[in-house]
């Protein structure tokens, strides 16, 4: 064996007789690490691309990933609308619920929250209506987006128990500010007006309306004008009812106009199909008055 000869593959002691400087054939693994270190910068350059194309491969696997997810969630429409119900004192019956003044949702309990099913409601803003024996009904605006987006947050409605607004009241139906008291000439009457009515002739201009103060919606009645502008509305007078014989020419106000409707005030009207009348509020009460006509809707031209 020669003096320090080894193999320059696995260093192994090798004679000085041996031909070459290997102890026998080169191994795979020799000859793998002899091609990494002849290209070594090839080598590193392919490492690359492939990492290159492996973070490219999974991005475009999580986009699509994502994409698929989205279209999934387009398809689904929003189920329920949840509504949390309150009400000024005991009340133990039940709230009907309806989409735009026309299709009922549902009847539920008042109290708690309740699960709405809104499925099927074309895309965009709904009034929806909340009315219940012996409470004021209400309404709100909710947006049903498109499917897949979020439904419509939750709304909280305190419902008010239904106050009476005993009025009496003149229209005249002939023409002319004179106001009689024949039914000749004009419709008269006295009725324990509800929230949402209003006397004859009246109602395509105002109505009973119980809000708050402040607040849209509460236990205080006011005449709650719907139709703004023009020469007409109402003024108060101080002249008793009975001895009110013509209506004033000018001084009616209807824009933005809600008076409190007290007891004892006398009002003269105008209304905006051009009748004149007289009413006076005799009474406010929390109970149905004995005696008296309880309206609960609008009456029409009679």
């Amino acid at each position: 064996m020669g003096s320090g000869s080894k193999c320059r593959e696995c260093g192994t002691p090798i004679s000085d007789g041996d031909p070459g400087d290997l102890c026998g054939p080169p191994t795979v693994r020799s000859r793998l690490k002899k091609f990494v270190n002849q290209h070594r910068t090839a080598m590193a350059f392919a490492a690359g691309f492939v990492l290159a194309v492996t973070a490219m491969v999974s991005t475009e696997l999580v986009v699509w990933a994502n994409r698929e997810r989205a279209r999934a969630l387009r398809a689904e429409e929003p189920e329920h609308l949840a509504v949390c119900f309150s009400t000024n004192g005991d009340y133990n019956g039940r709230v009907r619920i309806s989409i735009d003044q026309m299709n009922l949702l549902a009847t539920v309990e008042a109290r708690g929250t309740q699960k709405i099913p809104i499925k099927g409601i074309p895309p965009g803003e709904h009034h929806v209506f909340f009315k219940a024996d012996g409470l004021a009904g209400q309404w709100s605006i909710i947006d049903v987006e498109k499917p897949g987006m979020d439904p419509p947050p939750p709304l909280n409605v305190s419902l008010f128990a239904k106050r009476y607004v005993v009025m009496r009241y003149t229209v005249n139906t002939a023409g002319g500010r004179t106001l009689p008291a024949t039914a000749k000439d004009s419709v008269t009457g006295t009725g324990a007006f509800c929230h949402w009515s209003a006397p004859p002739y009246c109602g395509v201009d105002w109505q009973i309306w119980q809000r708050g103060e402040p607040g849209f919606w509460g236990t205080v009645p006011h005449l709650q004008f719907h139709r703004m502008g023009g020469h007409y509305g109402l003024v108060r007078v101080n002249v008793p009812y009975d001895e009110l014989t013509e209506a004033p020419e000018v001084g009616y106000q209807n824009n933005g106009f809600h008076p409190i409707a007290r007891k004892g005030e006398v009002w003269a009207c105008k209304t905006s199909t051009g009748f004149y009348g007289k009413l006076v509020v005799e009474d406010v009460t929390e109970m149905p008055p004995p005696g008296v006509k309880v309206v609960t809707q609008r009456m029409e031209m009679e």
